[in-house]
């Protein structure tokens, strides 16, 4: 019997792979197999029609802004804009194990009426090769600008969410 409760409890763990849940206070969040989660920031895509920001992202577009996947967590503390073109500054923070030397991603771009306009590959960080005092360690929160990126067409102040696809570590 002290060995069936343990078996049925790690059974049941493969079902809790991207459940969705909304908390008391209304908000919904997703919860990922790897024990992580984050707020169900978008509708899902239908046919024909792309993706739109959920009504709890418009309602709080700083939700948007901060990203976590793979012990990493970047979050937006701010845009510097010139003309149709924008840099983003970050702080990055290592939560796990393994020194960090680089975090790919993607930003989204979406309208004021919440529209997916253009999805954009992004270096969210990197280190120098070879270098290790430039490494993110375990707890190190460091700041990252990124490369100019151009804005979507007609768009000035387009909401934008930051996505980690990939999160490189070395021993």
């Amino acid at each position: 019997m002290r060995l069936l409760l343990p078996s049925l409890l790690a059974l049941s763990l493969p079902a809790l792979a991207a459940t969705q849940l909304t908390l008391p206070d209304g908000r919904e969040v997703v919860l990922e197999d790897d024990f992580t989660w984050h707020y169900l920031l978008t509708t899902p895509a239908q046919s024909g029609v792309a993706p739109r920001l959920s009504q709890q992202a418009m309602a709080e577009p700083a939700l948007l802004s901060q990203s976590t996947a793979q012990g990493v967590t970047v979050a937006l503390t701010d845009r510097i804009q010139e003309g149709d073109r924008m840099r983003l500054e970050l702080q990055v923070h290592n939560q796990q194990a393994g020194s960090v030397v680089q975090v790919e991603g993607q930003v989204v771009f979406y309208s004021e009426q919440g529209e997916q306009l253009q999805a954009l590959p992004l270096r969210l960080w990197q280190s120098i090769y070879q270098m290790p005092d430039t490494y993110l360690r375990q707890g190190d929160k460091k700041p990252f600008t990124t490369d100019w990126l151009t804005l979507p067409p007609g768009q000035t102040h387009p909401l934008l969410q930051l996505q980690i696809t990939e999160v490189k570590r070395r021993s």
